[in-house]
């Protein structure tokens, strides 16, 4: 029962309460999108697929980057070991000459 307990307990329940809630509120990061259409395409994409805003646009996003960047997915890049019968190899090795100087 909180009203039998003395103030300062009262007080340190509503603390607790209080740190809980802005620890709720602050558990997802938002991303601003200021294109009416991005937004739209978004919200039709998650309604069509059935999940939700932020995993189409997480979605996308690592597409675009593999698209651009050329960067490899992980399952082919293991597939792609795996069919060459690669059991051991040096993985800085194979970083360092795949490395190209950056365009910033």
């Amino acid at each position: 029962m909180l009203s039998d307990q003395s103030p300062s307990c009262r007080q340190a329940a509503n603390c607790y309460v209080g740190s809980e809630r802005q620890a709720l509120a602050m558990a997802e990061p938002q991303l601003s999108v200021r294109s009416a259409r991005a937004r739209d395409l978004a919200h039709r994409l998650a309604r069509r697929e059935k999940r939700s805003v932020a995993d189409i646009v997480e979605r996308a996003l690592e597409a675009y980057e593999i698209r651009v960047a050329g960067r490899e997915p992980a399952a082919a890049f293991y597939a792609r070991l795996a069919a060459n019968g690669v059991d051991d190899l040096d993985l800085e090795a194979m970083i360092k000459a795949a490395r190209r100087p950056s365009m910033a």
